[in-house]
Parts: structure tokens; sequence; C-alpha cells
């Protein structure tokens, strides 16, 4: 019954309601990437707006990592593998997006994300002379990859083993309902979570999303066949300042940008203006 009260249909309108926002969200966000004017404060209007609509009022519903909660159940149930795979009809659905944009989703239309991404403004800026002396972390890529794929794992496979409730404790999107169930056990675990990972946001990009996220897991490898991407143009005469600038190391020019979370640094720094979302 405690996973009952959190499955997708309980909170039907918020969950209508927090998915126009998504689409809302990435689709301006696009626009803004494409022509460019995705400046300092359009930025962080959006994330702040996405963090506490979706977030804080809509208690992270539905959120990203949920389906693996259902896949779990359903797989406990002994269901039939038609039934399992509906279990991902959210997460098909933002995988597909990632074909076409890569990690926009995450990068904007998360409310996790979206407070990771203010969080990263204190200390990641946009500029190298900013940047000077910032006690900032880079996170070696394979390190992390390794890291996330093996949460994963652990993940899926703790729930099998020991049940949803477990399952539940490492999907911090449950310490969003803390304000709507502060007496609710199963929440305050994952809200302590939440509270560590703004924190450490600001001294390692995205703590979250690039070491643990389920479905980031598997939105990288996806997003690194991704239709449209932030890719040089002719204009670009290798100065080398968008990868120093770029907290995921993936402004290189044969980058798959597997880590792009658009979150705008490289095209900010770039003195040539050479950088723009394209096709190959």
């Amino acid at each position: 019954m405690i996973f009952q009260s959190h499955t997708p249909g309980s909170e039907p309108i918020s969950e209508i309601l927090t998915a126009i926002i998504w689409l809302l969200v990435m689709v301006v966000t696009l626009i803004l990437v494409y022509k460019k004017k995705l400046i300092q404060i359009a930025s962080i209007i959006i994330l702040t707006i996405v963090f506490i609509v979706t977030g804080i009022i809509f208690g992270a519903q539905p959120n990203p990592v949920l389906p693996f909660q259902n896949l779990i159940m359903r797989i406990e149930m002994g269901e039939t593998l038609l039934l399992i795979l509906r279990s991902f009809n959210i997460t098909a659905i933002l995988l597909l997006t990632t074909f076409f944009f890569g990690r926009i989703f995450c990068g904007y239309a998360c409310a996790l994300g979206a407070i990771q991404e203010l969080m990263s403004k204190f200390q990641f800026k946009s500029n190298l002379k900013d940047q000077k002396n910032k006690k900032t972390i880079y996170l070696n890529p394979k390190i992390a990859f390794y890291i996330r794929i093996g949460y994963f794992i652990i993940f899926i496979i703790s729930g099998i083993v020991w049940g949803l409730a477990v399952v539940q404790y490492l999907n911090v999107f449950e310490g969003f309902k803390i304000i709507k169930n502060p007496g609710f056990p199963i929440v305050g675990i994952p809200a302590i979570l939440i509270g560590i990972i703004i924190i450490t946001s600001i001294f390692i990009y995205r703590p979250w999303c690039r070491l643990f996220c389920p479905f980031g897991a598997l939105a990288d490898f996806t997003s690194r066949v991704s239709l449209f991407k932030l890719r040089r143009t002719d204009a670009c005469n290798d100065c080398g300042l968008c990868e120093k600038i770029c907290p995921t190391q993936e402004a290189e020019r044969d980058s798959l940008k597997g880590e792009c979370y658009l979150c705008n640094r490289c095209v900010e720094i770039c003195p040539q203006n050479a950088i723009e979302m394209k096709r190959k």
C-alpha cells in the first residue's frame, strides 16, 4: 500500500500539469538555445520556475525514476512482459526526446536537475576569469560513468531482492513530497538526500545526474546519437576556451555529447560565436 500512494495516476491532475510544463519548458529552452538567446537571467528564471512548480508544488510528479519502481513492482508480481514494458511509458517518451535534442529534459525540465544547475552557478562560471580560484571538483568522465552504471544495477537488484520500500528510499524524487507529507517516513530519507545533493552541487557539477540517476544512465547512451547538438561551426579557430569551461568535459570537437546538459557555458565563452545547436 505504501507504493500505491506514489504510483502514477494517484495525482492525475498534477501529472498532466507537470507534463505540460515539461513540454513548454523544453520547447522554450530549445528555441532560446537555437537562437543563442539563453542568457544567464533567462536560464535562472526557467530553472527556478521548474524547481518551484514541478518540484515543490507538485512533488516532482511524475518523476523519471518512478518507472523503474514500477518495473520492480511488476517483476515481483510476476506480470507479463507487456505489462512490465508499460512501466516505461514516461521513460520512453523522455528518452525519445534525447534522440532528437539530447539532455534537454535533464538540463531544464527535471526538478532535481534544475536545482542542481542553479546551485552550480555559484562556482561553475561562464568565463575563465570568474572561474579562476573557484573551489570546484571535476569528475573523471569514465569513473562517473561506471559509478552511475553500478548504482543503476544496485537500484534494480536491491528492489527485486529486498522490496519496493528500499527502492523508495533510493529514489530521491520521493523527497519532494516532504512538504505535502511531512510526517510520512518514506520521504524523510530522500528529502535529506536532496538536501545533500543541493549542497554538493555547488562544488560538483550535477552529482545526482552524473553519478546516480537511473534515467541518466539510459539517457547518456541515447543522447550520444541525438540529431541536434551543440556543435562547432566553420568559424571555430580551436582556441580551446569551450573545452576549459565545460563542467562535464564534453566540449571537444569529436565529443558525443552524452553528458551535455545544454548549460550554454561554451556558447557564452566562445569569442568567435562558433557554437550552435544544429544537425551534424
